[in-house]
Parts: structure tokens; C-alpha cells; sequence
């Protein structure tokens, strides 16, 4: 007898699910995020659950890639090169969606080959904030917040 197992289309709260995404896309995703940051001259700082498997030496899995921008690095030029590059990326088609509200000014999100990549702009001056440890994932350095465990329990304030 074989038994058909199929995935649950809502959770008992009703909510769908999030699905994993494929590793490489990930990857790639994260790669575009470093990129982007590298190009602005400020530290990708990933958050919530790509940090946490950064921080844990694990491989990525999840549904997006989450990447925390500390509002004093937020300058002019920053924003202007942010929202070029996004824009840029939805006129080649590159990116379905392109999210900014310039009058909230906490999520910026956009798309990488299907990878959601929000970038959560973090405003108040957490201690673990302060001094952030370096750490490699697949032959780039990320900066985390340090302690880590600190911040984890607590990433539930950032939108």
C-alpha cells in the first residue's frame, strides 16, 4: 500500500505555509544583496533567518532573504543608489515587484530571480548593533549582530 503524502495548503491559523526556496537561488540571491551593499560602501548585514543560518554554519533554506539596514547609513546617496538599482532591475524585467514607501521608510523589497529580498530598515540603536561580528558564508564576509542570541530573541521588532 503506498500512502500519498501532500503538503498542507494553510496552517491551523489559516495562514499558507512559507515554501523553501532552492539553495542555489538563495545563494544567488544573497549574493545579489552583498552586491548591492558593496556598491553603496556599507556591510550586508543579514537578519531573522538568513542570519540565523549564516551565524549557525548552516546553508540557506526559506522563502526570502532578509538583510538589515541600520537607518544611520541611510543617507541620501545610499537611498538614491538603493532605489536606482531596483528600478533599474524592474525595467529589464528582472524583478516582478519593487516595494518602497517613502513616507514609512522601514522595508525596502524587491526580487531576485523569484527570491524575495527585503531589506528591513532598523532605526532604534540596539546594543548588539554596536559591535558586529564578521562572519563568512560561501566566500563572502557578512557582518551580524553580536551577541547573536541577543539579537534573536528580539527580531520579532523588526518589521
Amino acid at each position: 500500500m503506498e500512502a500519498k503524502i501532500e503538503k498542507p495548503t494553510s496552517s491551523p491559523s489559516g495562514q499558507i505555509p512559507p515554501i523553501d526556496l532552492p539553495l542555489e537561488k538563495l545563494n544567488t540571491a544573497l549574493r545579489e544583496a552583498f552586491d548591492l551593499f558593496e556598491s553603496c560602501a556599507i556591510e550586508c548585514m543579514p537578519i531573522k533567518e538568513t542570519g540565523k543560518a549564516i551565524r549557525d554554519g548552516r546553508l540557506l533554506s526559506g522563502d526570502r532573504i532578509s538583510i538589515g539596514l541600520q537607518k544611520k547609513y541611510l543617507s541620501y546617496s545610499t537611498m538614491s543608489t538603493l532605489i536606482n538599482y531596483m528600478r533599474d532591475k524592474c525595467e529589464r524585467g528582472n524583478s516582478d515587484t519593487f516595494t518602497f514607501d517613502p513616507d514609512d521608510q522601514r522595508l525596502i523589497s524587491f526580487e531576485h530571480e523569484g527570491v524575495p529580498i527585503d531589506i528591513h530598515i532598523i532605526e532604534k540603536k540596539w546594543k548588539f548593533l554596536h559591535s558586529p561580528e564578521a562572519v563568512m558564508y560561501n566566500f563572502d564576509y557578512f557582518i551580524l549582530p553580536n551577541p547573536y542570541e541577543a539579537y534573536y530573541k528580539s527580531r520579532f521588532l523588526f518589521r
